[in-house]
């Protein structure tokens, strides 16, 4: 690394969407990966209509964790 030089580490935000109709399991789930890194934004579903509407309003999105029952 040069010395004089400053380098800010920017950390990427992690977007999650969890679909499931079970609002207990959206919560733990949700808990446990903002324990895991706060930097993660968590989106939730509470049925398919949502999960799509949720995936058509916001792209960005990178992973879908979805309970297909």
């Amino acid at each position: 690394m040069p010395q004089g030089t400053e380098y800010s580490r920017k950390r990427a935000t992690m977007k999650v969407l969890i679909g499931d109709d079970h609002r207990l399991f959206r919560d733990g789930v949700r808990l446990q990966l903002t324990q895991f890194d706060a930097a993660i934004q968590v989106l939730d579903a509470a049925d398919f209509t949502q999960v799509f509407e949720r995936l058509e309003a916001d792209p960005a999105i990178d992973l879908a964790l979805i309970d297909l029952t």
